[in-house]
């Protein structure tokens, strides 16, 4: 349910001007300030946090590498069964976990201590 959520938010996103510059800054590598500003990136860090949480070893590296990547996995998954037309979001997924994980590796230790 994480990640059909996800797929949902993003879809939302598709006709809000707001999030499409987000998400446009973000590809180029100039990101928005703050992630809250689209709102399934949040969701996608959240869940990932959870999933960490739940597996007993909060603020490994290791713990939280494996929530992500499992994630990412079940995010991919369902994005191969998706029309033609909709496969670009696979890459964006792939760039946003890029972005998400570099900055989850300095902050979510900190914040889960």
């Amino acid at each position: 349910t994480r990640t059909i959520g996800v797929i949902s938010k993003i879809d939302q996103a598709a006709s809000d001007q707001k999030s499409l510059a987000a998400v446009q800054a973000l590809l180029l590598g100039q990101g928005p300030r703050s992630t809250s500003e689209i709102d399934w990136v949040a969701l996608i860090g959240q869940s990932v946090s959870i999933a960490s949480a739940q597996s007993g070893s909060v603020g490994s590296e290791s713990s939280l590498e494996t929530a992500w990547r499992a994630e990412s996995e079940s995010l991919r998954s369902i994005l191969t069964g998706a029309p033609q037309a909709k496969l670009g979001r696979i890459a964006l997924v792939d760039t946003l976990a890029r972005q998400i994980r570099n900055r989850m590796k300095v902050k979510l230790p900190n914040i889960l201590t």
